[in-house]
């Protein structure tokens, strides 16, 4: 069984990033300020007036921010963070400035996400992505259907849908709540990643999301750590009234 290759670190938050700027001041500060005083008086009074200056210098310094930066915001007065520098840790990912027609150009996306309890994808380094490029939801409850789970796709996975006559669903449905028992049993919850399986680059916090190129989009695998899902493709997915 192939090993997949692990969630990739993501960037440090702004203020831990730019924390120790601060922090090797002040130090710098309290060792100027507990300098050895001698009791000859003309060098008690250099060692006092040095580290009255070491204490101005840390007060006016440039390079310690009056207020922790955001993600979009400024440092200081001479940095500025770009909104891809930060990514919650909650999965949920950052909106980022992908060129027009992307995975990642939000701003271009459908307005889809309001209509639905939509879990959000996105890429390897935290990039939200497009709605149209993976939709991923639970069945409707007015249906009594939301112990199953949908990832809707293109094919190939990772290009754009408009609707139901290009698009894939995959699904997760053990209960088979949807009513179609060869979709259902042919879900996996223990599986093994296909020999030409490969990464996509997607995630949804430790979940990586993997696709084999040769199969014609007939399943996905999702990989969290040791555990591999296959969730196959519903040719004829269940309709809600």
């Amino acid at each position: 069984m192939r090993t997949p290759a692990s969630l990739a670190r993501r960037p440090t938050e702004p203020e831990r990033r730019f924390g120790h700027v601060g922090t090797d001041l002040v130090a710098s500060h309290d060792r100027g300020a507990k300098m050895p005083i001698v009791l000859n008086q003309s060098l008690t009074g250099l060692v006092l007036a040095l580290s009255l200056a070491a204490c101005g210098s840390v007060g006016t310094s440039s390079e310690i921010p009056a207020s922790p930066p955001t993600a979009a915001g400024t440092l200081g007065s001479t940095r500025t963070l770009e909104p891809t520098t930060a990514a919650p840790t909650d999965g949920a990912g950052v909106v980022c400035d992908g060129p027009a027609g992307s995975v990642t150009d939000v701003a271009g996306e459908p307005d889809w996400r309001r209509y639905g309890d939509y879990r959000p994808w996105t890429t390897a380094d935290g990039c939200l992505v497009r709605i149209d490029v993976l939709a991923d939801r639970p069945g409707p409850s007015h249906c009594g259907w939301e112990t199953a789970r949908v990832i809707i796709a293109a094919i190939p996975i990772g290009t754009r849908y408009s609707n139901e006559t290009n698009d894939a669903n995959y699904v997760r449905d053990p209960d088979n709540v949807f009513g179609d028992a060869a979709t259902a049993s042919a879900f996996d919850p223990d599986a093994e990643l296909p020999a030409g399986a490969v990464d996509t680059g997607f995630r949804q916090g430790s979940t990586e999301l993997w696709a084999d190129p040769a199969d014609g989009g007939s399943a996905i695998h999702l990989v969290t750590g040791t555990s591999i899902e296959r969730w196959p493709l519903d040719p004829q997915p269940a309709v809600c009234t």
